[in-house]
């Protein structure tokens, strides 16, 4: 695998295959070899499959007001409807990895401008007597504006690099076949450029999991920790608490581990 971008395009776009990994893409660092020259991003994806696609955008000077279009999934069959297409940019925050913190791409957003990460210690990161790995508490999540996002993907600035998510709801109805999309990328300061957006749909339908998937889910209701806390911490409101677990439900797992 190569992390040489694709040589035909005017700016430096790389396709993570698969957009699933074990690597976390981070501005300032070295591309995995993950991310790979080319124009098209190709799933497949039965019908009532959620399926993501991911290419990253790596800036050689500042971009401005970069956006993300995808334009409609047709094939010969028909087309996919403009809600079974999804696109949001990846937001690294600071957080608890394992015992000890770090950037990590956590989130998907339709804002980009929602997070800032300030240079600022946490509140458990200065006790007197703090752990090692809470003296590690260097740096904190600050929202730019009340904790809602948009409905569609805004505009992003990229100083170094951003990585965008698309993830595809293919209807039940959806009639098998091959469905093609382009996705415009356009910024303010450069030349517009377009990938490719390729989904098979299988004739056949996917039977239900022989066994249960799970995750765990560190959250705690409402336990009114300080605001400076809540992102270390896993504090949710009951309209965040709902509106994760039906997004659970939609995506198949129904067995959370739940904490507390």
């Amino acid at each position: 695998a190569s992390s040489t971008p694709a040589a035909q395009l005017p700016g430096k776009i790389y396709i993570v295959r698969p957009a699933i990994n074990n690597y976390a893409i981070l501005p300032g660092e070295p591309l995995p070899d993950v991310c790979r020259s080319g124009t098209t991003m190709k799933i497949m994806a039965c019908r009532g499959e959620y399926e993501p696609a991911s290419f990253v955008i790596k800036a050689d000077s500042p971009l401005e007001a970069v956006r993300v279009s995808v334009g409609p999934l047709t094939s010969t069959g028909g087309t996919l409807p403009a809600d079974a297409v999804d696109v949001r940019a990846v937001q690294v925050i600071f957080r608890r990895i394992t015992d000890w913190p770090g950037l990590c791409p956590w989130l998907l957003v339709h804002d980009p401008g929602l997070f800032v990460v300030d240079d600022k210690p946490q509140p458990i990161a200065l006790l007197p007597d703090a752990h090692p790995h809470w003296r590690a508490y260097t740096k904190t999540n600050r929202l730019t504006r009340a904790p809602v996002d948009t409905k569609e993907l805004q505009p992003a600035n990229i100083d170094d690099l951003r990585q965008f998510w698309i993830t595809v709801h293919v209807p039940i109805d959806a009639a098998p076949g091959t469905y093609h999309a382009r996705v415009d990328i356009t910024a303010a300061n450069a030349p517009a450029t377009e990938l490719a957006l390729e989904v098979t749909v299988p004739g056949f339908e996917l039977l239900p999991p022989t066994f249960e998937y799970s995750v765990y889910y560190p959250v705690y209701l409402d336990r009114k920790s300080p605001p400076e806390d809540r992102s270390s911490y896993g504090d949710v409101t009951e309209q965040q608490y709902l509106a994760e677990l039906k997004n659970m439900v939609a995506h198949g797992c129904t067995n959370p581990n739940i904490y507390g």
